[in-house]
């Protein structure tokens, strides 16, 4: 398509292929009725031009608007009109797959995009999910504000929890309720919000509690304030494992599983939940004196939230860069350095260092010194010059 002025106003072009069928029906339906989320359509035929004619009226390319920065509001407003065009599409007995979803042909106007339609009959190149997904990965945030939503729905598509329009719906009604979609769990109970501490407190033993430290890679799941460990006085921590002397060469695991369910708070006062750990999470081994238990596992990822391509971090360190020696190698940018910044573990926490990069490492937009390791926790930013991650932790 060309954009071209016809007596003062813009218009889309198309260039009629008359090798291709015609769906008439769909035509007609353009010129007949103003449609919410289409460019108005014009079918035009002369003896010197065939053509489709697309008003543009007062908007812009949506390829000029993800140059600009954006709000969330503003964000959140464009896709939610991508819902609206799916609906009306199929109110008119249009096909959505015939919708053109290129960013350099939909307008964007008063934060709403207008697509244009192609009544071929043979004509199935719309893709909406891919769509949100290229405007997720280069639209332009505002760093002042709440922008991880974002990595939210990038992370969705890459999990495939974000698999129709119905599901895309499902996760902008959650982002604009402050909410976060996640599966539900058969370990986590819901209790009445008439029950009291007290009765909760008969449910369920919970044993003399201390608290997780805020830097333990464990405390990320969860509010740090109010998620505990019990730990009996027997057991010792070596080398990220808990070992637990036996009683008189009796196994322990049944008492070791009923000291380790815990009663966790939610912010609403009303309602509470019990995090209960399932026996299948609990590895036992077995050894001359002692019994060892391993912590539920834990996957840690660096998502980069141009493309949501995502790097599970199950080594000691890793070299980020766009060197060939780099462990993360970065292609396409040329502000990185060929070693920007490196990622290490150490005693089940993750760190990471700027290794002299010219343009720096940033942690929630701070930059870091060179040289000086920065604490990772779940679901912060990172910045390696202007290129985003997010660092994740999922178990």
């Amino acid at each position: 398509m060309v954009q071209k002025t016809i007596n003062g106003k813009k218009y889309l072009i198309m260039e009629l292929d008359e090798s291709i069928e015609l769906d008439m029906l769909a035509i007609h339906m353009l010129e007949e009725n103003t449609i919410d989320g289409l460019l108005p359509f014009r079918s035009v035929k002369s003896m010197d031009e065939k053509y489709f004619r697309y008003e543009c009226k007062e908007g812009i390319p949506l390829s000029e608007w993800l140059l600009e920065v954006h709000s969330k509001k503003e964000v959140i407003r464009l896709l939610e009109s991508l819902l609206i065009v799916n609906e009306e599409t199929e109110a008119y007995l249009l096909e959505i797959n015939h919708l053109c979803t290129s960013v350099e042909n939909v307008i964007v106007q008063n934060m709403s995009c207008l697509f244009p339609y192609i009544p071929y009959v043979e004509y199935c190149e719309g893709d909406m999910l891919k769509l949100v997904r290229e405007i997720l990965s280069k639209v332009k945030y505002a760093r002042d504000e709440e922008f991880t939503y974002i990595f939210d729905l990038l992370n969705a598509f890459s999990r495939g929890e974000i698999s129709n329009i119905l599901d895309l719906k499902k996760w902008i009604k959650n982002i604009q309720s402050n909410t976060t979609v996640y599966k539900e769990s058969p370990s986590i109970v819901q209790v009445p919000k008439c029950e009291t501490k007290q009765n909760i407190e008969k449910l369920v033993e919970v044993p003399k509690r201390e608290s997780v430290p805020t830097n333990s890679l464990f405390a990320a799941f969860g509010d740090n304030n109010n998620v505990h460990r019990q730990e009996d006085a027997h057991k010792k921590k070596k080398n990220g494992l808990f070992f637990k002397e036996k009683n008189n060469g009796q196994k322990t695991k049944e008492n070791v599983q009923s000291k380790v369910e815990v009663a966790v708070p939610l912010q609403n006062a009303e309602e509470v939940v019990l995090r209960k750990v399932v026996p299948e999470v609990i590895n036992e081994v077995e050894s001359d004196d002692q019994t060892v238990i391993t912590p539920p596992d834990i996957n840690v990822y660096l998502i980069r939230c141009k493309d949501g391509m995502e790097y599970l971090l199950d080594n000691i360190s890793y070299v980020i860069g766009s060197g060939n020696s780099a462990d993360i190698l970065i292609r396409g940018n040329t502000t990185i350095s060929r070693k920007h910044a490196k990622i290490y573990q150490e005693r089940n926490e993750f760190f990471i260092v700027d290794e002299g990069s010219t343009n720096g490492t940033y942690i929630d937009g701070t930059r870091l010194l060179l040289g000086c390791p920065c604490l990772l926790q779940n679901k912060m930013h990172i910045q390696l010059s202007d290129e985003d991650f997010l660092f994740e932790i999922r178990g």
